[in-house]
This record gives structure tokens, C-alpha cells and sequence, in this order.
């Protein structure tokens, strides 16, 4: 599902802790450094995020679970 990257996004993520980056997903294998159940990963690392602007369309994956 793609989201607009926004300040109230980014509340979001803050308040409710979510797993927004394959880093703090449960289901990333570091020594990999892929997803467990097959999804891409080059659009959800830490440093994409960083690098997001307002307005930036952002693919917000559904299978993000929290470690």
C-alpha cells in the first residue's frame, strides 16, 4: 500500500512504534539481509527512510510486525 510521507506519518510511526523499516521488522533476517517471507526490501531500509521528504510516496508494507 503507498502512503504520502508526511509529518503526520511520521507522528505516526513515533506514537504508535511502528516497524517502519525492514530493520525493526521481525520478519528481516540480518545475517541476510532480506525478508523472511519474500518481500522486497530495497524500498523499506533504514536508510531510504532517512532519506524520505513531505510529499514523498512511500510503499508501506502490510507485513511489517514489530520485534
Amino acid at each position: 500500500m503507498y502512503v504520502v510521507y508526511d509529518a503526520i506519518l511520521d507522528e505516526q510511526i513515533r506514537s504508535h512504534r511502528l516497524a517502519f523499516t525492514c530493520e525493526q521488522c521481525a520478519h528481516f533476517c540480518e545475517d541476510r539481509r532480506a525478508c523472511a517471507v519474500m518481500f522486497p526490501t530495497d524500498a523499506h531500509t533504514d536508510e531510504v527512510a532517512r532519506q524520505l521528504q513531505d510529499g514523498d510516496r512511500v510503499f508501506f508494507c502490510k507485513m511489517f510486525e514489530a520485534r
